[in-house]
């Protein structure tokens, strides 16, 4: 199986390492569009791709178009149509082994705001910290799709409605992670807030740090890991508090 994409962005560099976890943060400062790129589709591409045992390869166009071409193979045994269409499959049911669900839950009574505009990434957050898809309660923890949308909650809601922590992705269709916090930070708004970012180039990672953000957490990051840092968080703003 051959599937091929092209597209009609800049094209390739020079660099014969474009798939090295290397390349993919070195790619965090290149920006396309007015919209920065983590550059991490293409490892993530080929690392699926090899354990499926096919391969990924890659070059600029040669249409006189400007653009890159895209190539992924994939290893398929030929069947006979008609033993394909008849065929099925017998259904095997698959008894789930029970979850143990851990009683003391770190961020049990905690309100937790997200900018994300991704769809994916919307899906794995809410999986993540327990959020309802369709929860929009009043007192809930929320994602919102873009960090004018928070801007626009805070300016609307009363000071006992905010969140405990705020989860903010740093390349938004409308909006920069980095300008909203300064926004918030303007308006009074103390929460922590956490950088959530495909950028892991260390000089972007101080540099959010500089911005305000007390923590960075880089994608793709376990659940373990976020929680940790918004617990983390949580923990330390609490002290401050007191100490204030």
């Amino acid at each position: 199986l051959k599937l091929e994409v092209t597209d009609t962005g800049p094209g390739l560099g020079k660099s014969e390492s474009l798939f090295s976890g290397t390349e993919a943060n070195n790619a965090n400062k290149t920006i396309y569009d007015g919209s920065l790129h983590a550059g991490l589709g293409l490892l993530i591409t080929k690392n699926i791709i090899n354990l499926m045992h096919g391969y990924v390869a890659l070059r600029n166009r040669n249409d006189g178009v400007q653009g890159a071409q895209f190539v992924a193979v994939l290893p398929m045994e030929q069947c006979d149509p008609i033993l394909s269409e008849s065929y099925h499959p017998p259904i095997q049911t698959v008894k789930k082994a029970p979850v143990d669900i851990p009683r003391n839950d770190p961020l049990e009574n905690i309100r937790i705001f997200a900018c994300e505009d991704d769809l994916v990434n919307t899906l794995i957050l809410k999986r993540m910290l327990g959020i309802r898809a369709d929860d929009s309660r009043k007192g809930s923890s929320r994602v919102f799709a873009d960090g004018l949308d928070l801007l626009q909650f805070f300016d609307e809601s009363p000071e006992e409605e905010y969140p405990d922590i705020v989860l903010m992705d740093i390349v938004m269709i409308h909006s920069s992670g980095v300008d909203i916090l300064k926004q918030m930070r303007e308006r009074g708004i103390q929460m922590p807030v956490l950088a959530v970012t495909g950028n892991s180039a260390k000089e972007s990672v101080e540099y959010f740090f500089s911005c305000g953000f007390y923590d960075v957490v880089t994608k793709p990051f376990t659940k373990e890991k976020l929680v940790g840092s918004i617990a983390k968080a949580i923990a330390d703003s609490q002290v401050s508090v007191r100490i204030g």
